[in-house]
């Protein structure tokens, strides 16, 4: 074939599906409990559900805004979609496919869930142009470590498509950041099925690994057996699920009467303060100092933090709100009880000689903190870095404060 023909055949219309590729259509939506629709460029297979959801606490967009760390614009319940893919590698890269797509929207008490199905890479433009037309068409996205990972890996599809990625553009709650905020002290690992498991209390049963999941695809191109992706769709609805519970336990995790685990509350209270929300933070903080001397003794925890260590910091924190608020003297009480009863309290003996010395001018009182934490500091046999650094900022002090 001359090179102009070659080229003069890029512009014609594409060949009519066979009745192969049609039959395993139909059969995938059938061994899937779904149905066969078309749009412009072709048909794709869809398995659409209506989902029952427990009763949901009433949040405001403000709440949401704080998740989103610090987004000031109104993110309306009705308008998020919960979405997540499923792909045809664990990595990036341009020959990643995003196999499976579960799009989910929120109603009255249920969620009505959308998961759209490539039969087969040869149909991926009626399959794109299906999953941007319901992202288009909505306020918001929510996912779970969507903007590293399935984001990207859309886009990268929509581009060799030669189709816009614009749908993509609109405001993103990504729940793997606010969530690994609050339970890393306390869980370690923050991917999603821990946190179903150790914070939502939902157990998956025999749900198939996640690195499974591109050979089961591959298996299903090979034989073209739907049976072999129904437990991959069903992981992938029970992710969506999970992420439409998780937003609502975030939200009620950042209120001040949350009953959730004191480590839990810490990191609430920290991405509370990180989006600019210091009244609700101080209230937190607050609360934690005072519950910490006569609650926590004795209590096993999980994690690597110790009652005794998360005081501490939290009073470290407690201590540096008051004092850009002006609170100067409720930051130094705290700063010396911290400095009488918490081991290897050295931040709290340089905040508190800074107080000392410039705001109260009572020199003689710094040099003794400063003198008593480097005495105590310089008996010690291992230091850390940061302790490292402590111990050369007081030496500079004590000297400075000695001439």
């Amino acid at each position: 074939m001359l090179l102009r023909e070659r080229l003069e055949s890029l512009g014609r219309a594409a060949r009519p599906r066979t009745s192969r590729a049609e039959a395993d259509l139909g059969a995938l939506a059938a061994g899937l409990g779904g149905e066969v629709r078309e749009n412009d460029w072709g048909s794709y297979v869809v398995v659409e559900q209506v989902l029952p959801l427990p009763p949901r606490p009433a949040w405001s967009p403000l709440e949401t805004g704080w998740l989103a760390g610090g987004y000031d614009g109104q993110l309306t319940d009705e308008g998020l979609c919960f979405f997540d893919t499923e792909t045809t590698g664990l990595n990036g890269g341009v020959g990643n496919h995003a196999f499976l797509v579960a799009l989910a929207w929120r109603m009255k008490s249920a969620l009505l869930m959308r998961q759209y199905v490539l039969p087969d890479p040869s149909q991926e433009l009626p399959f794109l142009e299906a999953v941007a037309a319901d992202i288009g068409a909505s306020e918001a996205l929510v996912s779970y470590n969507g903007k590293a990972f399935d984001i990207p890996v859309l886009e990268g599809r929509l581009l060799l498509a030669r189709r816009s990625p614009g749908c993509l553009e609109r405001p993103h709650l990504d729940l793997l950041h606010p969530a690994r905020r609050l339970f890393k002290a306390r869980l370690g690992a923050c991917n999603l099925q821990n946190v179903e498991a150790m914070v939502l209390g939902r157990d998956r049963g025999d749900d198939i690994p996640g690195f499974l999941i591109p050979e089961m695809y591959f298996s299903y191109l090979r034989h073209r057996d739907p049976g072999v992706l129904r437990d991959v769709v069903a992981h992938n609805r029970q992710d969506v699920v999970s992420l439409s519970l998780l937003l609502d336990h975030l939200v009620l995790s950042l209120r001040e009467d949350s009953a959730a685990h004191p480590l839990d509350r810490f990191g609430a209270a920290r991405l509370l303060e990180a989006a600019g929300a210091q009244e609700r933070a101080l209230a937190i903080y607050a609360a934690l100092w005072e519950e910490g001397d006569r609650a926590w003794d004795g209590e096993l925890w999980p994690g690597t933090w110790t009652p005794i260590e998360l005081a501490y910091v939290v009073g470290l924190r407690l201590a540096t709100i008051h004092r850009r608020r002006g609170s100067t003297d409720r930051g130094a009480e705290v700063l010396a009880r911290l400095w009488r009863r918490h081991p290897r309290a050295w931040e709290a003996a340089i905040m508190l000689a800074k107080h000392l010395e410039h705001r109260r001018k009572d020199r003689n009182a710094a040099i003794e903190v400063v003198s008593a934490a480097l005495a105590a500091m310089e008996s010690e046999r291992y230091l850390s870095r940061n302790e490292e650094r402590c111990l050369n900022d007081l030496r500079r002090r004590h000297q400075r404060l000695s001439r």
